[in-house]
């Protein structure tokens, strides 16, 4: 359905993630030649899961919900254990109010952290890492979170909140990240950077705002869009 431009399932899922590790510890190594890097921070950010907040998804899923959370935690586990090798300190702040975890079938604001089966899935990975006694989660009550990283302070969300229309919605980010900088001036939680996932393309925009990519890459829905 996607004219060969793409394909995904569970084990494509673990060799790409596999791959992703394998590229940032060379490149890494490769840093380590001029600076000393001893800690390693991890910024999840939710939709480790399909879901079921479509019909079409529920359709189409190769593993009902429960399954994608019990897989989605272990790998995320093995990726915590496999970086937990390589420095002396990895913490993970993790930020599990998505859309793609959760249980109701309309967004939600109250509960949107725990009423999620990202909730389950953070919680399996830290299970699966805890006998790494390097690695530490930073695990957010609410649907943001502050995390300090080598003296900068990153603002992170899941994004789902930004409204979205013509493909990266640029001006919906900076007006999110521009009113959160004016609540947060006083009172001591500031921030230099703002870090989102939710649209699945990488973007690194204004040098200040980070969009994650996709471990998934091409699906129906945006091969339609064009």
């Amino acid at each position: 359905e996607v004219e060969g431009f793409n394909a995904f399932n569970w084990e494509i899922a673990q060799a790409g993630m596999f791959c992703l590790l394998e590229d940032f510890l060379q490149w890494v190594e490769i840093q380590r030649s001029c600076y000393l890097i001893e800690e390693c921070a991890v910024f999840c950010k939710g939709d480790y899961v399909s879901g079921d907040i479509h019909a079409e998804l529920r359709a189409t899923n190769e593993w009902p919900l429960p399954v994608q959370t019990a897989k989605a935690g272990w790998l995320l586990g093995e990726a915590f254990r496999i970086l937990s090798g390589h420095f002396k300190r990895v913490t993970a702040f993790q930020v599990g109010a998505d859309n793609h975890g959760r249980l109701q079938p309309k967004p939600q604001a109250k509960q949107k952290t725990s009423n999620s089966m990202s909730y389950l899935v953070q919680h399996i990975a830290n299970a699966a890492a805890e006998r790494c006694a390097n690695f530490g989660p930073v695990v957010a009550v609410g649907s943001k979170l502050v995390a300090e990283v080598n003296g900068k302070r990153f603002l992170l969300e899941h994004g789902d909140n930004i409204k979205a229309w013509s493909g990266i919605p640029l001006y919906g980010i900076q007006r999110a990240a521009a009113r959160e900088a004016m609540r947060r001036m006083d009172g001591g939680r500031g921030y230099d950077y703002y870090s989102i996932g939710h649209f699945h393309v990488p973007n690194w925009l204004e040098g200040r705002i980070l969009v994650n990519g996709s471990l998934s890459g091409t699906s129906e829905f945006d091969h339609g869009c064009g």
